[in-house]
Protein backbone atom coordinates (compact mmCIF):
# COMPACT_ATOMS: atom_id res chain seq x y z
CA UNK A 1 0.00 0.00 0.00
CA UNK A 2 1.03 3.62 -0.37
CA UNK A 3 2.89 5.11 2.56
CA UNK A 4 3.08 8.77 3.59
CA UNK A 5 1.22 9.71 0.38
CA UNK A 6 4.26 8.64 -1.63
CA UNK A 7 3.66 6.92 -4.98
CA UNK A 8 4.20 3.20 -5.43
CA UNK A 9 7.60 2.80 -7.13
CA UNK A 10 7.77 0.18 -9.89
CA UNK A 11 11.21 -1.00 -11.00
CA UNK A 12 11.19 -1.44 -14.78
CA UNK A 13 14.00 -3.73 -15.99
CA UNK A 14 15.11 -2.83 -19.52
CA UNK A 15 18.09 -3.17 -21.89
CA UNK A 16 18.97 0.55 -21.80
CA UNK A 17 21.68 2.14 -23.90
CA UNK A 18 21.09 4.26 -26.98
CA UNK A 19 18.18 2.24 -28.31
CA UNK A 20 14.60 3.42 -28.46
CA UNK A 21 12.86 0.39 -29.88
CA UNK A 22 9.39 -0.99 -29.36
CA UNK A 23 9.84 -2.04 -25.73
CA UNK A 24 11.33 1.29 -24.72
CA UNK A 25 8.60 3.20 -26.57
CA UNK A 26 5.93 1.04 -24.94
CA UNK A 27 7.20 1.80 -21.43
CA UNK A 28 7.64 5.51 -22.10
CA UNK A 29 4.14 5.82 -23.57
CA UNK A 30 2.68 4.47 -20.34
CA UNK A 31 5.11 6.37 -18.12
CA UNK A 32 4.13 9.71 -19.66
CA UNK A 33 0.44 9.04 -19.12
CA UNK A 34 0.15 7.41 -15.68
CA UNK A 35 -0.66 9.52 -12.62
CA UNK A 36 2.89 9.76 -11.25
CA UNK A 37 1.60 10.99 -7.88
CA UNK A 38 0.23 7.45 -7.46
CA UNK A 39 2.62 5.27 -9.46
CA UNK A 40 6.22 6.16 -10.29
CA UNK A 41 8.59 4.24 -12.57
CA UNK A 42 12.28 3.69 -11.84
CA UNK A 43 14.61 1.88 -14.22
CA UNK A 44 17.29 -0.78 -13.96
CA UNK A 45 19.13 -0.78 -17.30
CA UNK A 46 21.89 -2.97 -18.64
CA UNK A 47 24.43 -0.59 -20.14
CA UNK A 48 26.49 1.88 -18.16
CA UNK A 49 26.32 4.77 -20.62
CA UNK A 50 23.61 7.41 -20.83
CA UNK A 51 20.48 6.12 -22.50
CA UNK A 52 18.19 7.66 -25.10
CA UNK A 53 15.39 8.47 -22.64
CA UNK A 54 17.47 9.21 -19.53
CA UNK A 55 16.85 12.96 -19.46
CA UNK A 56 13.12 12.55 -19.92
CA UNK A 57 12.94 9.83 -17.26
CA UNK A 58 14.67 12.07 -14.73
CA UNK A 59 12.43 15.01 -15.64
CA UNK A 60 9.40 12.83 -14.86
CA UNK A 61 10.80 11.92 -11.45
CA UNK A 62 12.25 8.51 -12.27
CA UNK A 63 15.52 7.05 -10.99
CA UNK A 64 17.94 5.11 -13.20
CA UNK A 65 20.32 2.38 -12.06
CA UNK A 66 23.00 1.02 -14.38
CA UNK A 67 24.49 -2.44 -14.80
CA UNK A 68 27.20 -3.17 -17.36
CA UNK A 69 26.57 -6.90 -17.79
CA UNK A 70 25.68 -6.69 -21.50
CA UNK A 71 29.14 -5.28 -22.19
CA UNK A 72 31.41 -7.12 -19.79
CA UNK A 73 29.46 -10.44 -20.02
CA UNK A 74 30.38 -11.26 -16.41
CA UNK A 75 27.40 -13.15 -14.98
CA UNK A 76 28.99 -13.70 -11.56
CA UNK A 77 29.58 -9.96 -11.24
CA UNK A 78 25.97 -9.39 -12.35
CA UNK A 79 24.59 -11.76 -9.70
CA UNK A 80 26.63 -10.00 -7.00
CA UNK A 81 25.42 -6.63 -8.29
CA UNK A 82 21.75 -7.73 -8.25
CA UNK A 83 21.96 -9.24 -4.79
CA UNK A 84 23.49 -6.06 -3.40
CA UNK A 85 21.01 -3.89 -5.32
CA UNK A 86 17.87 -5.66 -4.10
CA UNK A 87 19.23 -5.84 -0.55
CA UNK A 88 19.82 -2.06 -0.53
CA UNK A 89 16.57 -1.14 -2.33
CA UNK A 90 13.88 -2.83 -0.35
CA UNK A 91 11.47 -0.06 -1.31
CA UNK A 92 10.68 -2.03 -4.47
CA UNK A 93 7.81 -4.42 -3.88
CA UNK A 94 7.10 -4.76 -7.61
CA UNK A 95 9.57 -5.36 -10.43
CA UNK A 96 8.48 -5.46 -14.07
CA UNK A 97 10.92 -7.27 -16.35
CA UNK A 98 11.17 -6.80 -20.12
CA UNK A 99 14.52 -8.54 -20.78
CA UNK A 100 13.97 -12.26 -21.45
CA UNK A 101 17.61 -13.30 -21.80
CA UNK A 102 18.57 -12.33 -18.26
CA UNK A 103 15.12 -12.71 -16.69
CA UNK A 104 15.68 -16.02 -14.86
CA UNK A 105 18.67 -14.43 -13.11
CA UNK A 106 17.12 -11.12 -12.03
CA UNK A 107 13.81 -12.73 -11.08
CA UNK A 108 15.54 -15.43 -9.01
CA UNK A 109 17.75 -12.93 -7.17
CA UNK A 110 14.70 -10.72 -6.59
CA UNK A 111 12.79 -13.68 -5.14
CA UNK A 112 15.70 -14.54 -2.86
CA UNK A 113 15.54 -10.93 -1.62
CA UNK A 114 11.82 -11.30 -0.84
CA UNK A 115 10.45 -9.16 -3.68
CA UNK A 116 6.92 -10.51 -3.72
CA UNK A 117 5.61 -9.27 -7.07
CA UNK A 118 7.74 -10.18 -10.09
CA UNK A 119 6.07 -9.30 -13.39
CA UNK A 120 7.36 -10.95 -16.57
CA UNK A 121 6.30 -9.20 -19.77
CA UNK A 122 6.35 -11.01 -23.12
CA UNK A 123 7.03 -8.80 -26.14
CA UNK A 124 7.86 -11.49 -28.74
CA UNK A 125 6.32 -14.55 -30.37
CA UNK A 126 9.60 -16.18 -31.38
CA UNK A 127 13.38 -15.83 -31.32
CA UNK A 128 15.91 -15.29 -34.10
CA UNK A 129 16.79 -18.32 -36.25
CA UNK A 130 20.39 -18.10 -35.10
CA UNK A 131 22.54 -19.92 -32.54
CA UNK A 132 21.84 -17.12 -30.07
CA UNK A 133 18.11 -17.42 -30.76
CA UNK A 134 18.18 -21.19 -30.20
CA UNK A 135 19.85 -20.65 -26.83
CA UNK A 136 17.38 -17.91 -25.88
CA UNK A 137 14.21 -19.90 -26.59
CA UNK A 138 14.53 -22.43 -23.71
CA UNK A 139 15.56 -19.57 -21.39
CA UNK A 140 12.32 -17.76 -22.29
CA UNK A 141 10.34 -20.89 -21.48
CA UNK A 142 11.90 -20.90 -17.96
CA UNK A 143 10.85 -17.34 -17.10
CA UNK A 144 7.40 -18.34 -15.83
CA UNK A 145 9.01 -20.37 -13.04
CA UNK A 146 10.91 -17.39 -11.59
CA UNK A 147 8.25 -14.69 -12.03
CA UNK A 148 4.70 -14.86 -10.71
CA UNK A 149 2.67 -12.21 -12.58
CA UNK A 150 2.41 -12.46 -16.35
CA UNK A 151 1.85 -9.64 -18.85
CA UNK A 152 1.97 -9.78 -22.65
CA UNK A 153 1.60 -7.45 -25.61
CA UNK A 154 -0.60 -9.97 -27.47
CA UNK A 155 -2.26 -13.35 -27.03
CA UNK A 156 0.35 -15.07 -29.21
CA UNK A 157 3.26 -13.49 -27.30
CA UNK A 158 1.70 -14.56 -24.00
CA UNK A 159 1.29 -18.17 -25.11
CA UNK A 160 4.87 -18.20 -26.39
CA UNK A 161 6.38 -17.22 -23.02
CA UNK A 162 3.84 -18.53 -20.49
CA UNK A 163 2.17 -21.49 -22.17
CA UNK A 164 -1.16 -22.27 -20.49
CA UNK A 165 -0.62 -19.99 -17.51
CA UNK A 166 -2.92 -17.03 -17.00
CA UNK A 167 -1.61 -13.72 -18.36
CA UNK A 168 -2.96 -10.22 -18.94
CA UNK A 169 -2.64 -8.55 -22.33
CA UNK A 170 -1.39 -5.00 -21.87
CA UNK A 171 -2.06 -3.24 -25.16
CA UNK A 172 0.77 -1.36 -26.85
CA UNK A 173 -1.29 1.80 -26.72
CA UNK A 174 -0.28 5.17 -28.18
CA UNK A 175 -1.21 8.83 -28.06
CA UNK A 176 -3.77 9.17 -30.85
CA UNK A 177 -3.46 12.94 -31.13
CA UNK A 178 0.29 12.65 -31.58
CA UNK A 179 0.07 10.21 -34.49
CA UNK A 180 -2.93 11.58 -36.39
CA UNK A 181 -2.16 12.77 -39.91
CA UNK A 182 -0.91 16.37 -40.16
CA UNK A 183 -0.66 17.85 -43.65
CA UNK A 184 1.53 20.73 -42.41
CA UNK A 185 4.05 18.27 -41.00
CA UNK A 186 3.90 16.30 -44.24
CA UNK A 187 5.00 19.33 -46.25
CA UNK A 188 7.66 20.25 -43.67
CA UNK A 189 9.24 16.78 -43.46
CA UNK A 190 9.17 16.25 -47.22
CA UNK A 191 10.93 19.56 -47.71
CA UNK A 192 13.49 18.57 -45.06
CA UNK A 193 14.12 15.28 -46.90
CA UNK A 194 14.17 16.95 -50.33
CA UNK A 195 11.17 14.90 -51.44
CA UNK A 196 8.57 16.52 -53.66
CA UNK A 197 6.02 14.39 -55.48
CA UNK A 198 7.83 11.07 -55.12
CA UNK A 199 6.02 7.99 -53.82
CA UNK A 200 7.39 7.29 -50.33
CA UNK A 201 7.60 3.88 -48.70
CA UNK A 202 8.32 4.25 -44.99
CA UNK A 203 9.51 1.83 -42.33
CA UNK A 204 10.40 2.23 -38.66
CA UNK A 205 12.34 -0.44 -36.83
CA UNK A 206 15.66 -1.58 -35.45
CA UNK A 207 18.12 -2.96 -37.99
CA UNK A 208 18.17 -6.59 -36.89
CA UNK A 209 17.07 -10.00 -38.13
CA UNK A 210 13.59 -9.61 -36.68
CA UNK A 211 12.64 -6.58 -38.76
CA UNK A 212 13.83 -8.23 -42.00
CA UNK A 213 15.35 -5.21 -43.77
CA UNK A 214 17.09 -7.52 -46.26
CA UNK A 215 13.75 -8.62 -47.71
CA UNK A 216 12.43 -5.06 -47.39
CA UNK A 217 15.12 -3.92 -49.85
CA UNK A 218 14.13 -6.69 -52.25
CA UNK A 219 10.52 -5.52 -52.12
CA UNK A 220 11.55 -1.92 -52.69
CA UNK A 221 13.59 -2.98 -55.73
CA UNK A 222 10.42 -4.42 -57.21
CA UNK A 223 8.44 -1.29 -56.33
CA UNK A 224 11.01 0.77 -58.28
CA UNK A 225 10.24 -1.33 -61.35
CA UNK A 226 6.62 -0.19 -61.05
CA UNK A 227 7.35 3.39 -59.99
CA UNK A 228 10.89 4.60 -60.70
CA UNK A 229 10.29 7.78 -58.64
CA UNK A 230 9.73 5.86 -55.42
CA UNK A 231 11.76 6.63 -52.29
CA UNK A 232 12.36 4.47 -49.23
CA UNK A 233 12.67 6.16 -45.83
CA UNK A 234 14.14 4.03 -43.03
CA UNK A 235 14.06 5.15 -39.39
CA UNK A 236 16.06 3.26 -36.78
CA UNK A 237 19.50 1.94 -35.94
CA UNK A 238 20.93 -1.50 -35.23
CA UNK A 239 23.73 -3.96 -35.68
CA UNK A 240 22.77 -4.81 -39.28
CA UNK A 241 22.60 -1.22 -40.52
CA UNK A 242 25.98 -1.27 -42.31
CA UNK A 243 25.11 -4.60 -43.93
CA UNK A 244 21.81 -3.19 -45.23
CA UNK A 245 23.55 -0.10 -46.62
CA UNK A 246 26.04 -2.33 -48.40
CA UNK A 247 23.24 -4.36 -49.94
CA UNK A 248 21.52 -1.15 -51.09
CA UNK A 249 24.77 -0.14 -52.84
CA UNK A 250 25.08 -3.54 -54.49
CA UNK A 251 21.49 -3.32 -55.72
CA UNK A 252 22.21 0.21 -57.00
CA UNK A 253 19.23 1.65 -55.12
CA UNK A 254 20.96 3.51 -52.31
CA UNK A 255 20.30 6.83 -54.08
CA UNK A 256 16.58 6.13 -53.58
CA UNK A 257 16.88 5.46 -49.85
CA UNK A 258 16.99 7.83 -46.88
CA UNK A 259 18.64 6.34 -43.77
CA UNK A 260 17.51 8.68 -40.99
CA UNK A 261 18.72 6.89 -37.84
CA UNK A 262 16.77 7.30 -34.61
CA UNK A 263 14.24 10.14 -34.44
CA UNK A 264 12.71 11.51 -31.24
CA UNK A 265 9.83 12.96 -33.29
CA UNK A 266 9.12 9.86 -35.37
CA UNK A 267 5.40 10.67 -35.38
CA UNK A 268 6.08 13.58 -37.74
CA UNK A 269 7.75 11.34 -40.30
CA UNK A 270 4.73 9.07 -40.72
CA UNK A 271 3.04 12.09 -42.31
CA UNK A 272 5.63 12.10 -45.10
CA UNK A 273 5.00 8.44 -46.01
CA UNK A 274 2.54 7.18 -48.63
CA UNK A 275 2.56 3.57 -47.40
CA UNK A 276 4.10 1.77 -44.43
CA UNK A 277 6.05 -1.47 -44.86
CA UNK A 278 7.30 -3.93 -42.22
CA UNK A 279 7.98 -7.47 -43.54
CA UNK A 280 8.99 -8.64 -40.06
CA UNK A 281 10.16 -12.21 -39.41
CA UNK A 282 8.32 -12.29 -36.06
CA UNK A 283 6.65 -9.74 -33.80
CA UNK A 284 5.19 -9.60 -30.30
CA UNK A 285 2.69 -7.08 -31.60
CA UNK A 286 4.34 -4.33 -33.62
CA UNK A 287 3.70 -0.93 -32.07
CA UNK A 288 4.71 0.85 -35.27
CA UNK A 289 1.89 -0.95 -37.09
CA UNK A 290 -0.62 0.64 -34.72
CA UNK A 291 1.04 4.04 -35.16
CA UNK A 292 0.92 3.82 -38.95
CA UNK A 293 -2.77 2.91 -38.95
CA UNK A 294 -3.61 5.81 -36.63
CA UNK A 295 -1.81 8.03 -39.14
CA UNK A 296 -4.16 6.69 -41.83
CA UNK A 297 -1.49 4.85 -43.84
CA UNK A 298 -2.04 1.72 -45.88
CA UNK A 299 0.09 -0.69 -43.85
CA UNK A 300 1.75 -3.86 -45.17
CA UNK A 301 3.28 -6.51 -42.95
CA UNK A 302 3.91 -10.25 -42.79
CA UNK A 303 1.22 -12.71 -41.76
CA UNK A 304 3.27 -13.84 -38.74
CA UNK A 305 2.19 -10.66 -36.93
CA UNK A 306 -0.41 -11.27 -34.16
CA UNK A 307 -4.04 -10.75 -35.07
CA UNK A 308 -4.41 -7.99 -32.47
CA UNK A 309 -2.49 -5.76 -34.89
CA UNK A 310 -5.54 -5.65 -37.15
CA UNK A 311 -7.14 -2.63 -35.55
CA UNK A 312 -8.47 -1.20 -38.81
CA UNK A 313 -9.10 -1.99 -42.46
CA UNK A 314 -5.79 -0.33 -43.38
CA UNK A 315 -3.53 -3.26 -42.55
CA UNK A 316 -2.63 -5.95 -45.09
CA UNK A 317 -0.99 -9.25 -44.13
CA UNK A 318 1.20 -10.98 -46.72
CA UNK A 319 2.98 -14.31 -46.41
CA UNK A 320 6.77 -14.32 -46.24
CA UNK A 321 6.58 -17.31 -48.58
CA UNK A 322 5.58 -14.92 -51.36
CA UNK A 323 8.41 -13.35 -53.33
CA UNK A 324 9.33 -9.66 -53.40
CA UNK A 325 7.54 -9.11 -56.71
CA UNK A 326 4.24 -10.32 -55.22
CA UNK A 327 4.66 -7.99 -52.24
CA UNK A 328 5.41 -5.01 -54.52
CA UNK A 329 2.36 -5.65 -56.72
CA UNK A 330 0.15 -6.06 -53.67
CA UNK A 331 1.41 -2.76 -52.24
CA UNK A 332 1.10 -0.78 -55.45
CA UNK A 333 -2.42 -2.08 -56.13
CA UNK A 334 -3.60 -0.86 -52.70
CA UNK A 335 -2.30 2.69 -52.74
CA UNK A 336 -5.11 4.98 -51.65
CA UNK A 337 -5.46 8.33 -49.97
CA UNK A 338 -5.28 8.40 -46.20
CA UNK A 339 -8.27 7.26 -44.18
CA UNK A 340 -9.10 8.43 -40.66
CA UNK A 341 -9.74 5.26 -38.65
CA UNK A 342 -8.95 6.56 -35.16
CA UNK A 343 -12.46 5.96 -33.81
CA UNK A 344 -12.29 2.39 -35.09
CA UNK A 345 -8.90 1.85 -33.42
CA UNK A 346 -9.99 3.41 -30.13
CA UNK A 347 -12.65 0.73 -29.81
CA UNK A 348 -9.82 -1.84 -29.81
CA UNK A 349 -8.34 -0.30 -26.62
CA UNK A 350 -5.22 1.33 -28.05
CA UNK A 351 -5.73 4.86 -26.68
CA UNK A 352 -2.91 5.42 -24.18
CA UNK A 353 -4.94 7.91 -22.14
CA UNK A 354 -7.34 5.12 -21.15
CA UNK A 355 -4.96 2.16 -21.13
CA UNK A 356 -2.46 3.89 -18.80
CA UNK A 357 -5.21 4.19 -16.20
CA UNK A 358 -5.88 0.46 -16.47
CA UNK A 359 -2.21 -0.47 -15.95
CA UNK A 360 -1.89 2.02 -13.11
CA UNK A 361 -4.86 0.48 -11.31
CA UNK A 362 -3.41 -2.99 -11.92
CA UNK A 363 -0.15 -2.03 -10.18
CA UNK A 364 -2.06 -0.58 -7.23
CA UNK A 365 -4.18 -3.71 -6.81
CA UNK A 366 -1.09 -5.92 -7.01
CA UNK A 367 0.71 -3.84 -4.40
CA UNK A 368 -2.28 -4.15 -2.09
CA UNK A 369 -2.55 -7.89 -2.71
CA UNK A 370 -6.01 -7.51 -4.25
CA UNK A 371 -5.31 -8.96 -7.71
CA UNK A 372 -5.25 -12.65 -8.51
CA UNK A 373 -2.74 -14.32 -10.79
CA UNK A 374 -0.73 -17.50 -11.07
CA UNK A 375 0.22 -17.44 -7.40
CA UNK A 376 2.19 -14.85 -5.48
CA UNK A 377 4.72 -16.44 -3.15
Amino acid sequence: MERNNEPIRILQILPGGHVCGGIENFIMNYYRNIDRSKVQFDFLVHYDEKGYYDDEIKSLGGKIYYSNVRKDKNIIKYIIFLNKFFHEHQEYKIIHGHMPGLAPIYFLIAKMNHIKIRIAHSHVTDTEKTFKGKILKPIIKMIKYFSNIYFSCSTEAGKFMFGKRKFDVINNAIDFEKFKFDSTQRDKIREELDIKDEFVVGSVGRFNYQKNHTFLLDIFCEILKINQNAKLVLIGEGNLQDEIKEKAKNLDIIQNIKFLGVKDDVQNYYNAFDVFLLPTNFEGLGLVLIESQVNGLQTFTSDVVPGETKVSKLIHFISLKEDASYWAKKIMSNVNTRTDVTSEIEEKHYNIKKEAQILQDKYIRLEKGEDENEGID
